[in-house]
């Protein structure tokens, strides 16, 4: 696995001071996570979330999907953290064993067909396969987690066993 360097945003950016506490109460060091939220760029103005403006653009979002199977392809990552509803559904088309989660879905729905999907192979990239755990948004974490339910567990608690599920599965896929 290539070490990727943590390099810090500011403080003040949300997605980084909500999630880098979950992982560390997970057991997982971030140099060692593959996160997307999938678009390529940013947002106008100074704001980290928001909807973002190229997602009606159909060969913007495929340039997007060629990315990020690059990386994947380079990194072969372990358990690719997906954060946030906003684009979940478009990872079916970089791999049929994604298709679970279906466009529009809520996160009680997701939950119900599961968050972790382990052993996903990647169209384009022979004899590799990966994990996938499908996380609140960092950013919207604190508002919205109280809501995920999984293997018995409710909110934060469910989350962090999502993370250590896919990285206990990887080790057998």
């Amino acid at each position: 696995m290539i070490r990727a360097s943590l390099k810090r945003e500011p403080d003040d950016n949300k997605t980084w001071a909500n999630l880098l506490p979950v992982l560390e109460e997970a057991g997982v060091l971030p140099e060692f996570c593959f996160f997307t939220n999938f678009y390529m760029g940013l947002i106008p103005g100074n704001k980290s979330t928001g909807k973002f403006p190229g997602r009606h653009d159909l060969q913007f979002t495929e340039h997007c999907l060629n990315i990020l199977v690059k990386q994947l392809d380079v990194q072969r990552p372990r358990l690719v953290l997906v954060l946030g509803g906003e684009f979940y559904h478009l990872l079916a088309r970089i791999s049929d064993d994604l298709s679970r989660w279906k466009k529009g879905m809520k996160f009680t729905e997701i939950d119900a067909v599961g968050p972790v999907i382990s052993g996903a192979a990647i169209n384009g990239i022979p004899g590799f396969t990966t994990n996938f755990a499908l996380l609140m948004h960092p950013c919207k974490r604190k508002l919205n987690v109280g809501g995920r339910n999984y293997k018995g567990r409710r909110g934060d608690a469910a989350e962090k066993q999502m993370i250590r599920d896919g990285l206990v599965r990887s080790t057998t896929t």
